[in-house]
């Protein structure tokens, strides 16, 4: 892949403590490896059955502490924290939920640059009268102020309506401000709106939502970026054919892929005003496992200080046993890109689920799932700093886990999304796996050393 400005001294000073896999491709020397997986960590013990769509976030005010949550069938979110890096973790309980939410999903967690958590999720109402699903749900956000051991109410972001997959992102150079996007329609499970609402109070308050994109042919899948002080990305899918759907297209049982296009819109005035719309490359919006009730969803992270953004997407041919992850970069805030290039080998395994994070050295990492033989295991490649060239797969979990023990009413559901992000030498993953017979959590530090 293309690099980025970095010299070939300081790269080949750094070393990698991961795991046993050699990282073919590179200088020799360029990196130390050592002879082990990483840790895994259960972080759910709260009692509760299956856990989906983890995220995970630091505080920038103490990187010892985490931040996450997960959305459980049926009921509240759950929110755990750790105070020690990682190393070990308590749970928070079930987030409080205002009156007739049954439940709340999609979400995220972010820090601000006062040390301030946040929890943003889809709360999801009560059937109407007329027994429509999805027209009186909502976004709210929670707020707490001790690291995550406790948080207020529910603030309300979007009034009600067919919202669906909200995000949030805090400016870790701004105190204050907290940005919430999603995506918005009329006649569920199709959006054709993407919203936006910032605060710049803490997140006691949030201005009126506003819609930045729309088409009535369908977008969706919103994540929100923060980089530099006042630059704010949004990624979604766009155009496709049943984009902004929970559930792709069926004929009779067969799902069937549908293509969308990758777009990210900017903002540099703190979310005041959003540019046009940059489009990346083609995705498939999800990905036919036989059976599979999974998505899988672009995501964007940007660095505050550098100025690097990277966003990352999937992409799969019908019937290939094989599915790449892609990753396109912008060296300048977002002004301009790569092309989308695979992160991922060809191989026969298919990628999926990507989330990338970006380090205090430049370090691009690129999480994924990987199925092979009807297994899923978790997987890191990580770049050199400030380059756009990756090592090979490094796998994350202690052993390939069976999806097909996940529950939610559905077969082979394990969610969107999962978890990755970055402390000071460390990338930190979280996702679910069915090990113990459910859908837990777990977690792995992948520690890399100058």
């Amino acid at each position: 892949m293309n690099s980025l400005p970095v010299s070939r001294r300081a790269f080949c000073r750094s070393a990698l403590v991961t795991s046993s896999l050699v990282v073919a491709g590179l200088p020799p020397g360029a990196l130390a490896v050592e002879d082990r997986t990483p840790t895994n960590l259960r972080v759910s013990h709260d009692g509760h059955g299956d856990h989906v769509e983890p995220c995970l976030a630091v505080n920038p005010r103490d990187p010892r502490n985490l931040l996450a949550a997960c959305n459980l069938e049926g009921g509240p979110p759950a929110t755990y924290s750790s105070f020690d890096g990682g190393r070990t973790w308590r749970s928070n309980g079930l987030l409080p939920v205002p009156a007739g939410i049954i439940e709340g999903g999609n979400l995220t967690v972010g820090f601000d640059g006062a040390g301030r958590g946040f929890v943003c999720a889809l709360l999801v109402a009560l059937p109407t009268a007329s027994g429509a699903k999805g027209l009186s749900d909502s976004v709210g956000v929670w707020r707490t102020d001790d690291g995550g051991r406790t948080f207020s109410a529910a603030v309300a972001v979007s009034g009600t309506g067919a919202v669906d997959k909200p995000s949030l992102a805090t400016e870790h150079r701004s105190p204050n401000a907290v940005h919430v996007a999603w995506t918005e329609g009329t006649t569920p499970p199709l959006t054709t709106a993407l919203n936006y609402a910032r605060s710049t109070d803490g997140g006691l308050t949030f201005e009126a939502p506003r819609t930045i994109a729309n088409d009535s042919r369908g977008l969706g899948d919103a994540m929100v970026a923060c980089g530099p002080p006042g630059f704010v990305y949004v990624i979604y899918h766009h155009a496709g054919a049943s984009v902004g759907s929970s559930t792709p297209r069926r004929t009779g049982t067969r799902r069937l892929e549908s293509p969308a296009t990758v777009t990210v819109l900017r903002s540099q005035d703190g979310g005041r005003t959003f540019e046009r719309p940059i489009q990346l490359g083609l995705t498939t919006f999800s990905i036919a496992f036989p059976g599979t009730d999974s998505d899988t969803l672009p995501a964007i992270a940007a660095d505050p200080d550098s100025g690097l953004v990277c966003a990352v997407f999937s992409r799969h041919q019908v019937g290939a046993r094989h599915a790449d992850i892609l990753l396109a970069a912008s060296p300048d805030g977002g002004r301009t890109w790569s092309p989308a290039r695979a992160v991922t080998p060809q191989d026969q395994i298919i990628y999926f689920e990507p989330q990338v994070a970006i380090d205090s050295a430049g370090r691009i990492g690129v999480m994924a799932f990987a199925i092979a033989h009807g297994k899923v295991s978790v997987v890191l490649m990580l770049s050199e700093p400030r380059s756009l060239r990756f090592g090979p797969p490094i796998t994350i979990t202690n052993h390939p886990f069976d999806p097909a023990k996940s529950a939610f009413g559905r077969r082979w559901y394990i969610g969107s999304y999962q978890a990755l992000a970055t402390t000071p030498g460390t990338f930190h993953s979280l996702w679910n796996d069915t090990r113990t017979g459910q859908l837990q959590l777990f977690t792995a530090a992948v520690q890399v050393s100058m």
